[in-house]
C-alpha cells in the first residue's frame, strides 16, 4: 500500500466513524422531539413525485426499511390513520404484510380502527347487492335471463371489491353483510347452475345466440356435456345441415371444448351426406368435408372414403439437380400418406386399402434470379487512426486543483473554529464538540475527494486514438427470384377403375434487395448488411422446399374427371408413368450444357450504343429485327438509349429487360435491323477461333481475334484482384467464355462470334493481365433471352 492509499484509507475510515456519532445523535435528538421519518423532498406521504416532463410516476414506496429510534411500522400506520390518510395506511398493510403478522397483538387497536374505516366505505354497496340478489326468483322465463346475468355480475363485482382493502382480507375484520352477501350468492348461483342441464335442452339452439352466451351464470360446456352424456346428441338429432352450421356458429371451441366441437363436425357431415342422397364417392364425401372446414372444423375425419397419397421420386433428376428443391406436398386433407419407389406406388400397403390414390411425382423443380438493379449506397469506412490531446485529462488535472484548493480552505477554517471555541468563555462544550466532529469530518471528505481524483488522473489516458474515416459505395441489388415446379400427377379410383393424369406447374416469386460489398471495417457494417437481404437468404429461399396442397389435386381431378380412362392392369400403369418420366429426363439432357465446349459457326450484326455520363461507346447486336442486346452497364439504369447502325443510320430505343448479375440488358429499338444467330451446341473446343466486334477506346465496328482459353464458371468474387467496371454481385455463378482476343472499353456488350454465330457476350477483361477477357456464354444469354422474350427461339445447328 502506497501513501496515497493509506492516506484515503485513514481518512475514509475516520469520516464513517464521525458520521456514524453525528447521525446516532440526531436521531436521537429527532426521537425525542417526536419528529416523524425523513421523506423525499417535494413529496407527500403516500404521494408520487412528478417525472421531469409532468408524466406521473408510479405510486411510492410507503414504508420503509429503517426507521429512527423508538419509531417503527406500527408508530407509521398510526401516524398515517391519525391524518385520515387510510389509502396509505392500506399500502403500508400490503407492503409490511409479514411484520404486522408478527406484531398482531401489538397493532390490534389500530388494525381495527382501519377495518371499520373500509367496512363503513362499503356498507352501503353490500347491503344493496344482498338486497338484490336475496329478491332473485328462479326458476325464470328466458326473458328475464339478462337481468338476472347482469344483477349477478354485479353481486360478484361487490363481492369482489370488498376484499380489495388489505385488513379486509382477513377474517377477522369481515363485515357480517360481506359474509352473508357471499353465502346468498354461492347459494343463488348454485341453485341456477343446477337447472343448467334442462335449460339446455329446452332451449332454441339454431337462433341467433348460444346458450352459454345467454345463461344466467357462466358454465364450463365441455364438463356439462361430459356430466351429462346424450345432452349434445339429442340437441342435435334431427338437425338439418344449415341448422348444424348455425349450431356451430353459436357454439365455438371454447364455449364447448375439444370433444364436443369434433362431435359437431361429424354431425355435419353426416347431415350433409344425407341430403346428398348419401352417396359415398369423392365429390360428396369432400363436398361434406369442405362444407365442415368452412363451418370452422379444421379436423374431421372423412367417413366413408379413404384416401391413398402417394409420392415417386427420381433419382435420376436428383443425382443432375434437374430437382433443385423439394416439393412439399401440404397434405390438407384427413388420408394416409406414403412415399415410395414408382415400382412400388401402386403396390404397397397404403395404396392397397385405399379407395383413391393420389401419384405425386415432381418432373423438375427450378430456381432462378435476375438482378434488375443496382444501386451505390454510400457510406464510410475506417482507413487509419491519429492521435489527439484527451480533454478529460485536462480536466482531472483541474479537479485536483480544485480539490487541494478545497482541503486547505477547510483546514482553515477548522483552526478558525477551534480558536473561536478556545477563546470564548461562553461557548457550550458540547457545542464545541459538534463543532469539532463536524470539521474534522469535512476535512476528512476534502481529504478523501483529493485522494479519488488523483487516482482519477492515473486511470486517464493523456491521448486517444481517434478512427480517420472514408467514404466508399456499396452495392443493395434489386433481385428477382423465381422457383417453377413441374409436376406430373395421378388419381387412381380403385372403385370405377378409371384413372386420371395431368401436370401441374407451381410458381413462386420472390424479391429482394441484396446488399453486396460492405467493407469489414465500416463502422455501420451490421446495420447497413441487416438494410436488405443477404446472398444466404436467397440461397436459403431458393432452396425451401414449394407447397402444393393436396386438395388443389383432387379438385382439378374432380373438375375434370370425364377425362378420365379406364384403369389398365398395374404393369402398363406403371410403363405410363415410366414413360412420363422418361419425357422429363430427355428434356433435361436437350436443356444441359456440357463445361468441355466444341467448334461451331458464327454471324453479325453490331450497333453503336451511346453510353449515359462520360459519353463513351458501348456494343450490342440485335437477336431480332427490333431488338438489340448489350450490357446492363452499358445502359445501366437509363429508360432510353441512343444507337447507331453499321449504315451509319442513328436510332433510338427503349430498355425493357435487365440482369445485372448476367450484365445483360435488352433495348426495343426503332429501327430493324438483321438478327444474329445463336449458337446452340452443347460444346465448343478449347482453342477455337473466336472474333470480338465491337468500338474499344471509340474506334468504331472494330474485330479482334483470339482463341477460346476456358469455360469458366463464378461470381464476383471469385475474380478478385481487378473487378469489372459493373462490379459483378454476388449470387448464383455465370458461366462465361474465357477468351483471349484483345477488348477494351467500347467492346462491352458486342457480340463474340464463332462463325458465323454468337456464342458469347462481351462483358469485361482483366486490366492488370494481358489478353485475359469474359464474354457471357452463349446458355446464359439464350436463357435470358426465353425469359423475356417466350416467343424467342433458338435455332439447332
Amino acid at each position: 500500500m502506497d501513501a496515497a492509499q493509506f492516506i484515503s484509507k485513514k481518512y475514509a475510515t475516520r469520516v464513517r466513524i464521525l458520521a456514524i456519532l453525528l447521525l446516532g445523535a440526531l436521531a436521537l435528538g429527532a426521537c425525542q422531539h417526536g419528529l416523524k421519518p425523513p421523506m423525499a423532498a417535494g413529496v407527500a406521504e403516500g404521494g408520487t413525485a412528478p417525472k421531469a416532463d409532468g408524466a406521473p410516476q408510479p405510486p411510492a414506496r410507503v414504508s420503509r426499511d429503517f426507521y429512527p429510534i423508538f419509531y417503527d411500522q406500527k408508530a407509521h400506520l398510526e401516524s398515517l390513520v391519525k391524518d385520515g390518510n387510510f389509502a396509505d395506511a392500506d399500502r403500508l398493510l400490503e407492503e409490511q404484510q409479514d411484520w404486522f403478522a408478527a406484531n398482531r397483538d401489538k397493532a390490534l387497536p389500530v388494525l381495527e380502527e382501519v377495518a371499520a374505516h373500509f367496512n363503513g366505505q362499503k356498507k352501503a354497496g353490500i347491503g344493496e347487492a344482498l338486497t338484490q340478489v336475496e329478491g332473485l326468483a328462479w326458476p325464470a322465463g328466458r326473458d328475464r335471463w339478462t337481468a338476472l346475468r347482469k344483477a349477478l355480475q354485479d353481486a360478484r363485482a361487490q363481492r369482489d371489491g370488498y376484499a380489495k382493502p388489505m385488513v379486509l382480507r382477513d377474517a377477522a375484520f369481515k363485515s357480517p353483510e360481506a359474509t352473508k352477501l357471499e353465502e346468498v350468492l354461492e347459494a343463488k348461483e348454485g341453485l341456477i347452475r343446477k337447472a343448467a342441464p334442462e335449460q339446455f335442452a329446452a332451449f332454441p339452439h339454431f337462433g341467433e345466440e348460444g346458450f352459454f352466451a345467454v345463461f344466467p351464470v357462466k358454465l364450463d360446456g365441455g364438463a356439462l356435456f361430459r356430466e351429462n352424456p346424450g345432452l349434445l346428441e339429442k340437441a342435435l338429432a334431427a338437425a338439418k345441415a344449415a341448422e348444424v352450421q348455425k349450431f356451430a356458429a353459436n357454439y365455438p371451441l371454447e364455449a364447448i371444448g375439444i370433444d364436443a366441437r369434433k362431435a359437431v363436425g361429424e354431425r355435419l357431415m353426416a347431415a350433409i351426406a344425407k341430403e346428398s342422397g348419401g352417396k359415398q364417392d369423392l365429390a360428396s364425401v369432400l363436398g361434406a368435408h369442405r362444407a365442415a372446414k368452412q363451418a370452422g372444423f379444421d379436423k374431421v375425419d372423412l367417413k366413408g372414403v379413404k384416401i391413398a397419397f402417394v409420392e415417386v421420386t427420381s433419382h435420376t433428376l436428383l443425382k443432375h439437380k434437374q430437382i433443385e428443391f423439394s416439393a412439399s406436398v401440404d397434405v390438407d386433407l384427413p388420408v394416409e400418406t406414403a412415399k415410395a419407389e414408382l415400382d412400388d406406388a401402386l403396390s404397397n400397403s397404403t395404396a392397397q386399402a385405399a379407395d383413391y390414390i393420389v401419384v405425386f411425382d415432381v418432373a423438375m423443380a427450378k430456381a432462378s434470379r435476375r438482378m434488375t438493379k443496382s444501386e451505390a449506397v454510400r457510406s464510410r469506412q475506417v482507413v487509419g487512426t491519429e492521435k489527439e490531446p484527451n480533454p478529460e485529462w485536462d480536466l482531472a488535472q483541474m479537479e485536483i486543483g480544485a480539490a487541494r484548493d478545497d482541503l486547505s480552505h477547510t483546514r482553515f477554517q477548522n483552526t478558525m473554529n477551534n480558536y473561536s471555541y478556545s477563546s470564548n468563555p461562553y461557548a457550550s462544550p458540547g457545542a464545541g464538540l459538534i463543532g469539532a466532529l463536524g470539521g474534522m469530518i469535512a476535512q476528512g471528505i476534502a481529504a478523501n475527494e483529493l485522494e479519488k481524483r488523483k487516482m482519477k488522473l492515473l486511470s486517464t489516458p493523456r491521448y486517444i486514438e481517434k478512427p480517420v474515416y472514408a467514404d466508399y459505395d456499396y452495392q443493395k441489388v434489386q433481385t428477382k427470384g423465381t422457383k417453377t415446379m413441374t409436376v406430373n400427377y395421378y388419381v387412381i379410383d380403385r372403385r370405377n377403375k378409371t384413372y386420371f393424369k395431368d401436370t401441374l406447374d407451381v410458381v413462386e416469386r420472390r424479391n429482394f434487395d441484396v446488399v453486396y460489398n460492405v467493407a469489414d471495417n465500416d463502422p455501420d457494417k451490421d446495420r447497413n448488411r441487416s438494410s436488405g437481404d443477404t446472398e444466404a437468404t436467397v440461397d436459403e429461399w431458393e432452396r425451401a422446399s414449394s407447397a402444393v396442397k393436396l386438395s388443389q389435386l383432387v379438385d382439378h381431378y374432380l373438375a375434370n374427371r370425364k377425362a378420365a380412362k379406364p384403369l389398365p392392369s398395374h404393369e402398363a400403369l406403371r410403363k405410363e408413368m415410366l414413360a412420363d418420366k422418361n419425357v422429363a429426363l430427355a428434356k433435361h439432357k436437350e436443356e444441359r450444357i456440357e463445361l468441355r465446349p466444341k467448334n461451331d459457326a458464327r454471324f453479325d450484326h453490331v450497333v453503336a450504343i451511346y453510353m449515359p455520363g462520360k459519353g463513351g461507346l458501348g456494343s450490342g447486336f440485335f437477336v431480332t429485327p427490333d431488338v438489340v442486346m448489350t450490357n446492363y452497364h452499358v445502359v445501366k439504369e437509363m429508360q432510353f438509349a441512343e444507337m447507331k447502325l453499321y449504315d451509319g443510320q442513328e436510332s433510338f430505343g427503349k430498355i425493357f429487360a435487365k440482369d445485372v448479375r448476367l450484365d445483360l440488358a435488352l433495348v426495343k429499338v426503332q429501327s430493324r435491323g438483321k438478327p444474329v444467330k445463336l449458337y446452340s451446341g452443347s460444346e465448343i473446343d478449347l482453342g477455337t477461333t473466336v472474333e470480338a466486334i465491337g468500338h474499344p477506346r471509340g474506334f468504331e465496328f472494330s474485330i479482334t481475334r483470339g482463341v477460346v482459353s476456358a469455360v469458366r464458371k463464378g461470381s464476383g468474387n471469385d475474380f478478385k484482384g481487378n473487378k469489372p467496371s459493373h462490379q459483378m454481385v454476388g449470387g448464383k455463378d455465370v458461366l462465361y467464355l474465357q477468351i483471349d482476343a484483345p477488348i477494351s472499353p467500347g467492346n462491352s456488350g458486342g457480340p463474340l462470334f464463332l462463325g458465323d454465330k454468337v456464342v458469347g457476350v462481351n462483358t469485361w477483361g482483366r486490366t492488370d493481365a494481358q489478353n485475359l477477357n469474359f464474354a457471357v456464354h452463349y446458355s446464359e444469354v439464350a436463357g435470358f433471352l426465353r425469359e423475356y422474350m417466350p416467343e424467342y427461339a433458338v435455332k439447332a445447328n
